[in-house]
């Protein structure tokens, strides 16, 4: 009935002014005027940040040279969180 228009209404906006935000985030970014046009569509392509561009031309580890860092006996201290390996060592106490 009514609340559930009232949700779908709510949904709606939510959505296209998160997109409208990113629209001009990219639009910003990428001296692009007509950004927002891709971005509210659906279409637009994701954009490659620096981290992703150094990290195709970095080394890969594999799990037991994760499990070998550790912290212990002067090693470093790594962190593996979704594919994405960290180097924590800083943070040590």
């Amino acid at each position: 009935g009514v609340l559930l228009s009232r949700v779908d209404y709510n949904m709606f906006f939510m959505k296209f002014f998160r997109n409208l935000s990113r629209s001009k985030a990219r639009a910003r970014l990428h001296n692009n005027k007509y950004a927002i046009i891709p971005v509210m569509l659906g279409i637009e392509e994701p954009i490659k940040i620096q981290d992703d561009l150094d990290a195709e031309n970095r080394m890969t580890i594999t799990r037991e040279e994760l499990e070998e860092m550790d912290g212990f006996d002067g090693a470093p201290l790594y962190l593996s969180i979704r594919g994405r390996v960290y180097d924590v060592s800083a943070g040590e106490r």
